[in-house]
């Protein structure tokens, strides 16, 4: 008779090629036992699997996962060890809805299109916020990020009731991972208090912190040190490096020093360069520019000096401020072995799968802490070794200083790590963000209130009930419920027991009741229409709880942009300046598309349901036009006032903005604005021209007239800028063809949402773009 066991130890013994292999397997409350198990043919195993055998870790998943009795598993595994298979292998046992969760956009992108070949397309949806959902998804898997998901279960949506089994991606940021951690630790509570199976994945939880966090999930806990491509790990300061393949320690700035180390120790085919914050990797970019080598990045805050075209570019730098489009390429060019070098964010090390063969993590020592941290460095170490084509992946850290620091912490990581809970830090102040007990709790309750229908006119049984749901949670709180029920009926969240619209919208859009009154108290102080749109931005920021607005952004900017949108932001009311400068168009980079802080589109979406209910309710007296106005504004990054310009399908971000500048500068109004473009007036075409090309100076001096002139390359490049500024307006103009009225400009998709809200989910799916332009002319 086998033993009950609660955890299953994969060890490094074990071995696996293309052709099969064995898995060394221990299990720990079996007191040690040694098992070994033949690598499983898939064919056999009756798994429909894009690939011949199970490897180690697959294996003793099939061996010992029981469905009947193991509710919930929990399995730490290094990237690329398997754990894709493990989903299949789970789903597989449930007939019902399953479901999968991850924090970013970009994983869930990739997890889906992989779905989507194994599944079939028709049987896969996804929600990532990108796209507003008016009817539930009907397929049999669906992809969602954490917080689409939340959302949808606090809207009390039916389809997260038919879900059967969830797996977790990246669960460690249940630990490491800010707000995200808190939607994440909420779903679970929420799926564990009815029952559902869970799998939850992640490449680096310590031992000892996922035996704590099995016990909280009451999961079996599949723990795998075998790596399908050994990684060997050198931790050596950049001084010594230098001295032992130079002879002595480099002149020149960080960037010149690490790009010349990369080049000569680096033999592999794809090296990743981590950097710990955006500017060292811009810098690092431009030192390969200047040493000759191809960039592929088209948006950088330096003049290239080499231009190449991207399959003949060498290196890039994959952020999270580059456009996506840029982005995209990159990821198919490093994919495909074009680049050579990717110099890499952490933002990658937690996105999307792009492995490696070497990596040079570079690491500093910052007021007793290393940057980046002891976390996201495994993560980044998780990037390297392609199985198939390496023998070994190899990881280099390269501190710049505090070497004992960092070992001390990868020590401490091991062997005492902090087990605390995202929310419990951002409860603690131990990171930038902090949110109080009373906020958390009264999202948290409310949310519970609404997604399990608790019934509170019985109030005695509604509190026990929300203390069960909260004790599936591993966060405690010491704030009492009835203290918590009596804010959320101040705010009017809650009346005569029962939840009230107010209540229901900030439950689905996350926002807690104190944010929202902030927003209320900064809209009544300026309830002037004029006043309105000019501080919108101001007025709006509290709604948007979750999201950060950061000055680091402007890294990426020319110097000259850089050095006047710096002085724009305040530093009493700092994010509020930055996504006003975004919201007004000061952002605006002539042909270049904006930083990816500023993908916005999600919030715009929420941001128009929230502002459409509470107009609909009396709470504010918006126009839905002036709704839409708000919602395109921070969808675009356009001043509101002009913002509907981009209801034209030809005009977005750039284009608008060049529209918006032109206009300020002659003082048009918008309706003056859209019968110049209607009638093609061809003073307002030599307008915008004038209003480019100065843009385009004023980022880059060297391309004015007068200096250009003596430099032939320039005089080039100033022809090919009048070019395309030439292309543009012939396009501005065009999009405006056919379009009769500025009624006829709006976002067709906000528009549904606030149909949505009025009139459900049918209505708002099946209107035509001319009933859509009705409604929102009826108030």
């Amino acid at each position: 008779m086998q033993r009950d066991f609660r955890t299953v130890i994969i060890s490094e013994e074990s071995y696996f090629t293309l052709n099969g292999g064995f898995a060394v397997v221990y299990l720990k409350d079996g007191k040690g036992d040694r098992i070994i198990k033949d690598c499983i043919d898939v064919s056999r195993a009756g798994l429909k699997l894009p690939y011949r055998f199970l490897n180690p870790l697959q294996t003793a998943f099939f061996y010992y996962w029981v469905p009947e009795k193991d509710k919930s598993i929990l399995c730490v595994a290094p990237t690329s060890a398997g754990k894709t298979g493990l989903i299949y292998t789970f789903f597989s046992a449930f007939s019902g809805k399953k479901l999968y969760l991850a924090p970013t956009k970009a994983l869930c992108d990739e997890k889906f299109k992989e779905f989507s070949k194994i599944f079939g397309k028709e049987n896969v949806s996804i929600r990532t916020g990108d796209k507003f959902d008016f009817l539930p998804p009907d397929t049999e898997y669906i992809v969602s990020t954490y917080e689409s998901c939340l959302a949808s279960a606090r809207s009390g949506s039916s389809w997260f009731e038919e879900v059967q089994a969830i797996c977790i991606d990246e669960v460690h940021f249940l630990m490491f991972g800010g707000s995200r951690g808190i939607f994440l630790e909420e779903l679970i509570a929420h799926a564990r208090a009815r029952g559902k199976s869970i799998l939850a994945l992640s490449a680096t939880i310590p031992k000892s912190a996922a035996e704590e966090y099995s016990q909280w999930l009451s999961a079996k806990l599949f723990y795998s040190s075998w790596r399908p491509v050994p990684l060997e790990r050198k931790i050596k300061p950049l001084s010594e490096i230098e001295k032992e393949i130079f002879g002595t320690r480099l002149k020149g700035d960080v960037a010149e020093r690490i790009v010349n180390v990369a080049l000569k120790i680096c033999k592999s085919q794809k090296v990743l360069i981590f950097v710990y914050k955006k500017v060292l990797g811009w810098k690092i970019l431009e030192e390969f520019d200047r040493q000759g080598y191809g960039v592929i990045n088209e948006s950088v805050p330096f003049e290239k000096r080499t231009r190449v075209l991207p399959d003949k570019a060498v290196v890039g730098f994959h952020n999270a401020d580059i456009p996506y489009e840029e982005r995209v390429e990159m990821e198919r060019s490093f994919r495909e072995g074009n680049l050579r070098f990717l110099v890499a964010t952490q933002t990658m090390a937690y996105g999307v799968n792009l492995p490696a063969d070497e990596a040079l993590i570079i690491v500093r020592h910052h007021i007793s802490k290393t940057l980046p941290d002891t976390s996201t460095i495994l993560q980044m170490e998780g990037r390297v070794g392609r199985f198939g084509i390496s023998e070994k992946g190899i990881s280099r850290i390269i501190p710049l200083s505090g070497e004992n620091v960092l070992k001390r912490e990868l020590e401490k990581f091991f062997n005492s790590p902090d087990t605390r809970t995202s929310l419990e830090k951002l409860l603690e102040g131990d990171s930038e963000k902090r949110i109080s007990d009373v906020d958390a709790m009264t999202l948290l309750v409310l949310g519970i209130i609404v997604s399990n229908k608790i019934d509170l006119t019985k109030m005695d049984w509604a509190e026990e009930e929300i203390r069960r749901i909260l004790s599936f949670m591993k966060t405690s709180f010491s704030v009492e419920i009835s203290h918590i029920l009596s804010i959320l009926e101040e705010s009017g969240c809650i009346k005569g027991g029962k939840v009230t619209p107010l209540g229901r919208i900030l439950a689905s859009s996350l926002t807690p009741p104190s944010a929202y009154k902030e927003f209320l108290k900064r809209y009544k102080g300026l309830s002037d229409s004029t006043k309105l749109m000019s501080q919108i931005a101001y007025i709006i920021r509290p709604l948007l709880f979750f999201r950060d607005f950061q000055k680091n952004f402007v890294d990426m900017l020319p110097q000259r942009l850089r050095e006047e949108i710096e002085l724009e932001i305040s530093d009493i009311y700092e994010e509020e300046s930055i996504l006003n400068l975004w919201m007004t168009g000061r952002i605006w980079w002539y042909f270049r598309n904006p930083p990816a802080q500023f993908y916005l589109r999600p919030d715009a979406l929420q941001l128009v349901k929230f502002l459409s209910s509470l107009k609909f309710l009396g709470y504010i007296r918006l126009s839905l036009r002036d709704i839409m106005k708000v919602g395109m504004s921070l969808s675009f990054g356009v001043h509101p006032e002009f913002s509907p310009l981009c209801g034209s399908d030809k005009i977005g971000f750039s284009r608008a903005n060049a529209i918006y500048h032109t206009a300020s500068q002659m003082r048009l109004s918008f309706k003056s604005c859209f019968q110049m473009l209607k009638s093609k007036d061809s003073d307002f075409s030599q307008a915008i021209f004038r209003t480019m090309l100065k843009r385009a100076e004023f980022i880059d001096t060297s391309l004015r007239s007068e200096w250009a002139q003596y430099d032939p390359q320039k005089r080039e490049e100033r022809l090919k800028v009048i070019e395309r500024i030439n292309h543009e307006i012939n396009i501005i103009f065009s999009a405006f063809e056919g379009i009769e009225s500025e009624d006829d400009l709006f976002d067709e998709e906000l528009a549904r949402i606030i149909v949505f809200v009025k009139e459900g989910s049918i209505r708002a799916a099946e209107m035509s773009r001319d009933e859509l332009k009705k409604f929102l002319q009826e108030e």
